[in-house]
């Protein structure tokens, strides 16, 4: 084996390695991701069934963005 063939045959094994590792940490997270996201839906629907406005604003970062069809995108943060 040349020494050219070596070094392709460790690159590749250290990209697998770190292509496993990289997934696997990467879907460690992803059944929490998936339930926050889940409750969050749950809270959003019932702040927007109770037309609770300020309901609604609590579920909301302060950098919102408001998109709407046909609207430009309306931008404010509340933390200034």
């Amino acid at each position: 084996m040349t020494q050219r063939s070596l070094v392709l045959v460790a690159c590749a094994v250290v990209a697998l390695t770190l292509g496993a590792f990289v997934a696997a940490s990467a879907s460690d997270t992803h059944p929490q991701d998936m339930a926050a996201v889940k409750v969050l839906h749950r809270k959003d629907i019932a702040a927007t069934l109770s037309a609770d406005p300020a309901a609604l604003a609590e579920l909301w970062t302060d950098d919102a963005v408001r998109l709407e069809q046909g609207r430009d995108a309306d931008m404010w943060n509340t933390s200034e």
